[in-house]
């Protein structure tokens, strides 16, 4: 059998105690390049990331990801109350926490101050589609970090340890980091409702929408990413768009200043769009509440 070549020990990077609180789709992406940590999921049990094995936590842990679910209330409201729980626990066996979840704009200031951690929040950007690009672990990839500097500094230290240098580490205020995830899903899900509006006009016109597709993306301005229209299954849904646009429209609607109109319109216009399909998650707002 053929050698496995591995980098001279000399050269691998020794890590600090990590820990990954929730273990679904993010957190185990985290655990592909934290091969070394600990992590815990909803049975409470702290396991290692490298053989799954039950393990004695760290009476203290370096870092933590917080990558647990920010379910969506009826209000609209993004639910941040696991992330707090979270928070509450393990407040004083860990130096600096990183949210992974996608949490209401402000959260990340008001855990800091509530609890006196040091905290940041870093958006995720994998998803749901077949060939993501954003699925496979790679060591060249881009990570925004949102919090204090001395806070964002830690972690940009820490993924220089598992990344290369062509990695692209963006540190910014809490709040930013926030709204940027909040921006982006807002973005794709409108390019979303864009190309399905020029489906159906497409069609009205006897045209292939994918033949008006093609001819489209020649233009190199626009990229071809959730550019695809299926016939059997329009608009967006999934565990991600409806939430996070939900969670920025509530936000908007419920503090001075200006509203997410746009995005509050592209909301219900997706729903009408599949008000036949069932689906599993809410579209919309099922009540005006602040809960």
């Amino acid at each position: 059998m053929k050698p496995v070549n591995k980098p001279h020990k000399d050269i691998v990077n020794h890590l600090p105690s990590v820990l990954i609180v929730g273990y679904g789709w993010v957190g185990q992406f985290l655990g592909s390049y934290f091969k070394e940590a600990d992590y815990v999921d909803e049975t409470n049990i702290v396991r290692q990331v490298k053989d799954d094995k039950k393990t004695t936590p760290q009476k203290r842990y370096n870092f933590a990801f917080i990558c647990v679910p920010t379910p969506m209330l009826p209000s609209g409201r993004c639910d941040t109350s696991i992330v707090e729980a979270v928070v509450k626990k393990w407040a004083k066996k860990v130096d600096f926490f990183c949210l992974k979840s996608t949490v209401e704009i402000g959260t990340t200031d008001q855990l800091v101050k509530k609890y006196g951690i040091k905290a940041c929040m870093s958006p995720d950007y994998l998803g749901e589609t077949v060939g993501h690009s954003m699925n496979e672990p790679q060591r060249k990839i881009f990570i925004v970090l949102g919090g204090e500097p001395e806070i964002t500094k830690e972690f940009a230290r820490l993924w220089t340890l598992v990344t290369n240098s062509y990695t692209k580490i963006y540190q910014v205020s809490a709040k930013c980091a926030e709204l940027c995830k909040l921006m982006e899903n807002s973005f794709f899900a409108t390019k979303v409702m864009f190309v399905n509006e020029f489906f159906d006009l497409a069609e009205s016109e006897g045209i292939d929408f994918n033949v008006l597709r093609e001819a489209w993306l020649a233009d190199p301005r626009i990229s071809r990413d959730h550019t695809y229209v299926f016939p059997h299954n329009r608009g967006f849904s999934g565990k991600c768009l409806p939430k996070d646009l939900n969670n920025l429209v509530y936000y908007y609607k419920n503090k001075k200043g200006p509203e997410a109109k746009l995005i509050e319109f592209i909301l219900k216009y997706n729903a009408e769009l599949r008000k036949n399909y069932h689906d599993q998650v809410p579209l919309l707002p099922s009540k005006k509440s602040n809960k």
